[in-house]
């Protein structure tokens, strides 16, 4: 596939050569920069859609050394559960790291059944608390021996409601469980995937709503906006030693779902291989190709068709959860811990 694209850009290449060869006019040079360019835009869509399907033939293990652990938080349930599960499947020990240790453990015996001849391991972590930097220091003593192969920075947390009517204590929470706890637990074990001899890798969950403005869902939309900038930057520093990626699917069927039904929502499963197979290949993926799907349209939408839009589903809900009496019950999602 690469060596076809080479040589089709070689072969644009020599006639457009020839064709300034034959007559030069100002004229026909932006002609050919104008086709120029969206060629390479169509060349450059074309290149990333192939690159996403092909299926490396090496794979996680190969990639990212045996007996090494991936690190997981918020994966009690849902995405990171299911990020669990694959990386045992595939070879890894794990790290699970969250609040609920009683769902932890629970889910470390389902790995053992996977995978009997992995290693694995519970931290019991509060991620509201992600600015005291004592917690973090007991965090590392426990993860000393741990070789960290991929880091899965899941743990996330939603806050649904008007700006204006938010509890501050629950937004302080949002920051802290989306930012503060990626950056720190990045930081903290950054060092030690640089040390690696094999490559590592670093997987971010941010989603859909954080690539663009997101009204009554505004901090937990520029909590994942972070998240996606965070990622990119980090990929552009480390990339030649860690893959680094930011992840941003649509609706997933998990806990954290604004919507519960939509054509557009994929299972649990299907979102985490999705990612993995993108791992490595690029620094942002929406994974599933109905997200990227969607992700595309969006991108094409007047900026005032996509505020209309936004509000009326997003108001539309709030009546939703206004008419059966769950607004303030639910104003708060499940922190996936």
């Amino acid at each position: 596939m690469i060596q076809r694209l080479n040589k089709i850009y070689s072969e644009s290449l020599k006639i457009v050569k020839e064709y300034l060869d034959k007559e030069y006019s100002i004229e026909k040079i932006f002609t050919l920069v104008g086709l120029g360019l969206a060629s390479y835009a169509i060349g450059r869509s074309i290149f990333k859609l192939a690159n996403s399907l092909i299926i490396s033939p090496e794979t996680l293990i190969q990639r990212y050394g045996s007996h090494s652990w991936a690190v997981i938080t918020g994966a009690t349930g849902g995405i990171g559960r299911e990020f669990a599960r694959e990386l045992a499947r595939q070879g890894f020990s794990i790290c699970l790291m969250g609040r609920g240790r009683d769902k932890m453990e629970k889910l470390i015996k389902e790995l053992e059944e996977i995978n009997s001849k992995i290693a694995t391991k519970v931290i019991s972590i509060d991620f509201t608390e992600s600015l005291d930097t004592t917690m973090w220091r007991e965090i590392m003593i426990e993860l000393e021996y741990v070789d960290p192969a991929i880091l899965v920075n899941n743990v996330g947390m939603a806050l649904f409601d008007l700006f204006a009517e938010s509890d501050m204590r629950e937004l302080k929470d949002t920051i802290s469980v989306n930012c503060m706890a990626m950056t720190h637990l990045t930081r903290h074990l950054i060092d030690k995937m640089m040390s690696r001899k094999k490559r590592s890798a670093i997987i971010n969950m941010s989603c859909l709503e954080g690539t663009y403005p997101y009204p009554f869902v505004s901090v937990y939309s520029a909590t994942k906006a972070y998240v996606d900038t965070f990622s990119k930057s980090l990929s552009a520093e480390v990339g030649h030693k860690i893959d680094v990626i930011s992840y941003t699917p649509y609706v997933v069927k998990t806990n954290l779902a604004i919507l519960s039904k939509s054509i557009f929502m994929i299972t649990a499963e299907e979102c985490v291989q999705s990612c993995l197979r993108a791992l490595g290949k690029t620094d942002t993926t929406a994974g599933h190709w109905k997200h990227r799907f969607v992700k595309y349209i969006r991108t094409w939408y007047p900026p005032d068709a996509k505020n209309i839009i936004y509000r009326i589903t997003k108001y539309a809900k709030i009546q939703e959860m206004k008419s059966i009496d769950q607004r303030f019950e639910n104003r708060k999602k499940m922190v996936l811990q």
